[in-house]
């Protein structure tokens, strides 16, 4: 069964390369840039699709209370953030990533689950305790928005007052990431999926190669 589900995993990564190396290719090609900023949410949904069919394999309690949190909270948060612009700074979405709530894209609180799963399940991989997973999770949630924001405005995801990125929203990225690790780790959440790790890595060299050669 387990050699099975390893299959099955491998299949699903070799899709989600070939989906994202095709969005590069449509982005910085021959495909009118319209057509891909278009279909960006439904790269994302079915991406999350794959991604939470093997979360759900997993059935366990306190992984389902944690991941339903997470979505809630990062959605609560981004509106917030775009009524106010108290914690990220002062922005506003675009129309690329589809339908919105009360301003946000819907797909945004589902992709901050998945960027942050995938941070946790890649810390499970550094040979630390608990406390600095935590932190590691932090920073690779960090690292991930340094690489993702440039490219984000360029495509016209979302955009910042005055053309320019605050460090507060680098910080708040840190401290939600930080945060949602430190529930995981008291909840006794365990996700193992490594799909999760390895889209994390997908998306990051997907923007990083965005950034530069748009």
């Amino acid at each position: 069964m387990e050699r099975k589900n390893n299959k099955i995993e491998l299949v699903f990564t070799y899709a989600l390369v070939m989906l994202f190396s095709v969005g590069v290719v449509g982005h910085t090609m021959f495909f009118p840039k319209n057509i891909m900023l278009n279909l960006t949410p439904y790269v994302l949904l079915l991406s999350s699709i794959i991604l939470i069919y093997f979360l759900l394999k997993e059935n366990k309690k306190e992984n389902f209370i944690w991941l339903t949190a997470i979505l809630l909270i990062t959605l609560v948060i981004e509106i917030i953030g775009v009524k106010t612009g108290k914690i990220f700074g002062s922005y506003y979405y675009g129309e690329v990533l589809g339908i919105k709530l009360f301003e946000v894209p819907l797909i945004i609180g589902v992709n901050w689950v998945m960027i942050l799963t995938g941070a946790i399940v890649l810390s499970n991989y550094l040979r630390i305790n608990k406390y600095y997973k935590t932190l590691a999770v932090g920073i690779l949630a960090l690292l991930f928005d340094f690489i993702l924001e440039p490219i984000a405005v360029k495509l016209g995801y979302w955009y910042w007052s005055g053309n320019t990125i605050p460090l507060q929203n680098y910080a708040a990225w840190f401290l939600i990431a930080f945060l949602s690790s430190l529930m995981y780790s008291l909840l006794k959440a365990e996700i193992r999926v490594n799909l999760l790790a390895k889209y994390y890595i997908i998306q990051f060299v997907f923007f990083l190669l965005l950034n530069l050669f748009l």
